[in-house]
């Protein structure tokens, strides 16, 4: 945590992911998430990583991820932390279009593209994009940051009430 603490002094912007499907608990993945929503700043990107069973690694008998762990850990982490681009990450390609499009709608708001995510395949490209388009989901410029719009309040809004 110290060399995270850290990286921001360099100007450096903050990257720090989790892996889950490792045998942890709930409290172990919400204890990760107060890890990282205390760093002040907070990072700038979180990836949730699910752990890919490789075979021939001590991990190729994992038990599967249910889709809603994924969907309840993006949740969590934005709302712990609003401003950070949470990444739908390792392990999408095994994800229904639909699981990925809930992720989305739980807050999620970036992923990884391309061939692979280290050592697995992502999904492709274009189903990417088709799933962007299906959702409304507009595209970012790699490394743009789009901050989360801020709340108003119904009683500081411009908008007039039309009726009773």
């Amino acid at each position: 945590m110290k060399t995270i603490e850290n990286v921001p002094k360099t100007k450096i912007t903050v990257c720090s992911a989790g892996i889950i499907s490792m045998g942890e608990s709930i409290e172990d993945r919400a204890g990760m998430l107060v890890a990282l929503s205390t760093l002040n700043p907070q990072p700038e990107s979180v990836p949730i990583n699910v752990l890919i069973p490789v075979e021939g690694t001590p991990m190729e008998e994992a038990k599967p991820v249910e889709i809603w762990e994924m969907i309840r850990m993006e949740a969590a982490t934005r709302i712990i932390m609003p401003e950070t681009q949470v990444f739908l990450s390792a392990e999408r390609i095994n994800k229904s279009r639909e699981g990925q499009a809930m992720c989305f709608f739980a807050g999620a708001n970036s992923i990884f593209a391309g061939d692979k995510l280290i050592t697995t395949p992502n999904p492709d490209v274009e189903e990417d994009l088709k799933m962007f388009e299906m959702l409304n989901l507009i595209p970012q410029k790699t490394f743009t940051k789009v901050s989360v719009p801020s709340r108003i309040e119904a009683s500081d809004s411009k908008f007039l009430a039309l009726g009773d």
